[in-house]
């Protein structure tokens, strides 16, 4: 089988030992960039990619959106990967390409075909997310390629981070799936982190086109659990404490949650998370423990007053009774995009151990309250 090139000004005769036929094109098994592949009459059904009278521009937009042949006619440009009409004879292509006049560009009922030296598959199409994110997943979905480029052996799907309130470092993710595949859900991802996810094809000459998308897993529950307060000292009716900052891999920090919890002397009880309310709806209720405050944090820990009689956001904060065993939790509250997530530290009797902890009388020991 004969197939005629054209070089920069002379035809030479290639005898070709193997061919693909797509459709009703023929396909050399390699190509080479801008190598001058036929005259063949003019395709009235392709689509006009853009208008040069550079031929090494439209072989340029072509290789860049891979197809396999550049089609020049006069200053028209179209990219295919197949080949649709009948080749006739190279003199009906005469029209010299303004730009590169050693080139034709087509002739009246005549295109020009360069191949562009795509050797292997297109971009995906059509990528996008199929549900919402959650903490750990995130769901894709495509279409494959056009049917009739290079074919499309098996689909390389990526994950890099972007983004993380995580304190430890997050390596790339990858995963190769077979090629029917059109839909996959990430899993094992980090909560609260923005990730550039990508899905590349592979083909028999290597990797292909790449599409990408940037999506953002859900926040999670905080981690770690944060420290319980130091108690400092108690007055008649506050208690000042100390919160430690905390740490949170799992999403940013917005607010150190106080919580007041009236306990028996001889028995720890953790509170109902489900249960925690304002003073108020808590004693109406008659839940022994409630929310004290929000407050937010600038340093490396922060002094409170439980007990002030002031509102902190949306919590007041009652005094407490003298003599009355209580005690505090600190909550981590996490807030973005709409998702609340918080958690409590685990409170003991330890937290009394503080030398200055014990009861004394106000005058000698003022109230601090940073918050």
């Amino acid at each position: 089988m004969v197939i005629r090139r054209k070089g920069s000004s002379s035809s030479v005769a290639l005898l070709v030992g193997v061919a693909i036929v797509t459709g009703c094109g023929l396909v050399a098994a390699s190509s080479q960039r801008g190598f001058f592949f036929g005259c063949y009459q003019r395709d009235r059904s392709g689509q006009l990619e853009i208008i040069t009278d550079q031929y090494d521009r439209c072989v340029s937009h072509c290789e860049s959106n891979y197809f396999r042949y550049a089609a020049l006619s006069d200053t028209q440009c179209m990219c295919l990967n197949s080949i649709r009409t009948r080749v006739i004879e190279d003199k009906e292509c005469d029209l010299r390409c303004r730009q590169n006049p050693d080139q034709t560009c087509g002739g009246a009922n005549a295109q020009s075909f360069y191949e562009t030296g795509v050797e292997v598959a297109g971009p995906v199409k059509n990528l996008h997310l199929t549900d919402k994110e959650s903490e750990n997943t995130i769901k894709i979905a495509w279409s494959a390629p056009a049917l009739d480029g290079v074919p499309v052996l098996s689909y390389e799907i990526g994950a890099q981070a972007l983004a993380t309130y995580a304190s430890y470092r997050l390596y790339p993710m990858s995963w190769t799936v077979h090629n029917n595949t059109i839909a996959f859900e990430l899993s094992n991802l980090t909560p609260g982190t923005r990730y550039n996810i990508t899905v590349s094809t592979v083909s028999e000459k290597g990797t292909g086109g790449m599409q990408w998308l940037t999506a953002q897993t859900e926040i999670g529950k905080p981690d770690p659990e944060p420290e319980e307060p130091l108690i400092l000292r108690r007055l008649d009716s506050t208690i000042q404490i100390e919160i430690p900052k905390a740490t949170n891999d799992n999403g940013p920090i917005n607010y150190y949650r106080v919580v007041v919890h009236y306990v028996n002397d001889d028995l720890v009880q953790q509170f109902d998370e489900t249960l925690l309310d304002t003073f108020q709806r808590s004693k109406e209720k008659g839940v022994p423990y409630y929310i004290a405050a929000e407050v937010t944090m600038e340093g490396d820990s922060l002094l409170f007053t439980v007990g002030d009689g002031k509102y902190h956001r949306q919590f007041f904060n009652p005094p407490i009774p003298p003599r009355a065993h209580v005690h505090i939790s600190i909550g981590i509250v996490s807030i973005l995009n709409n998702v609340f997530k918080v958690r409590y530290a685990t409170t003991t009797h330890e937290q009394h151990q503080h030398p200055d902890h014990h009861h004394v009388n106000s005058t000698t020991a003022p109230e601090r309250n940073e918050a």
